[in-house]
């Protein structure tokens, strides 16, 4: 897709109708090819990790001091906690690919363009950690007062377990405005960079599009940790939960 855009918009610029029509169906093939690759890493994803929940399991049976509220907890984060680790380490190595890919097409036009999704992705993450911090803990507290309130149907317990689940919405609503709003100025910030060199003609409309798409992905690839807060605080959370329990 990284090369295909510079060709088909100059086809566009350009007004030629075949080539804009063969690349149709290459954008078709590459399209096609996607959608393959992401279900089927979904599927594998789940797949191992349910054979390492298999090993968790089997761990978590043989421990003897199992009530319903541990039991419930070992059951749920014996699968989310494998879940959580390999989408998150298949993730971080796609995005490491496609750094390498698209960066090459941005060194083309000029390396220093480099800078600015490093620094714009550097600035969000740091403003994201602070405002996701909180949710740490909160993940954490969730799973235990839900299990015990699931254990004792109490008004003391819903008041815990209601007040939790308040603050980890309120905080998970703060984190994401933060995050829709840093994806949302990524999109023009590319084109407000590079449209010196386009409307002095040192760039067809083709290479615009390609580069300006290639610095949007490098942001987006950038700010896989701002993107994913949520699961890697749910993953440090459930990990703390089975080490409490001496399963892993």
């Amino acid at each position: 897709l990284a090369h295909w855009r510079s060709v088909f918009w100059d086809a566009v610029e350009g007004h030629k109708y075949t080539v804009f029509i063969e690349y149709l169906f290459y954008f078709a093939g590459v399209a096609l090819t996607l959608c393959f690759v992401s279900s089927y890493e979904g599927y594998l994803i789940t797949m191992v990790a349910l054979a390492i929940r298999t090993k968790l399991t089997s761990k978590a049976i043989k421990i003897e001091h199992v009530h319903i509220a541990l039991s419930q907890i070992k059951q749920e984060d014996c699968m989310t906690y494998p879940q959580l680790l390999i989408g998150l380490v298949v993730g971080a190595c796609r995005n490491v690919c496609l750094l390498g890919i698209y960066g090459y097409f941005v060194v083309k036009v000029n390396p220093l363009y480099l800078l600015y999704p490093i620094i714009y992705v550097t600035l969000s993450t740091l403003v994201g950690y602070v405002l996701a911090k909180p949710l740490i803990n909160l993940n954490y507290l969730n799973q235990n007062m839900e299990a015990k309130f699931r254990q004792e149907l109490t008004k003391r317990n819903y008041a815990k377990a209601f007040r939790n689940n308040y603050n980890l919405a309120k905080s998970t609503k703060i984190l994401g405005y933060w995050q829709i709003g840093v994806g949302q100025v990524s999109v023009v910030l590319p084109y407000i960079c590079l449209a010196g060199l386009y409307f002095s003609y040192k760039i067809t409309f083709g290479t615009l599009m390609q580069v300006a798409n290639a610095l949007n992905s490098m942001t987006d690839c950038l700010s896989f940790y701002l993107d994913n807060f949520n699961d890697i605080n749910k993953l440090i959370a459930s990990r703390k939960r089975l080490k409490e329990v001496s399963i892993i």
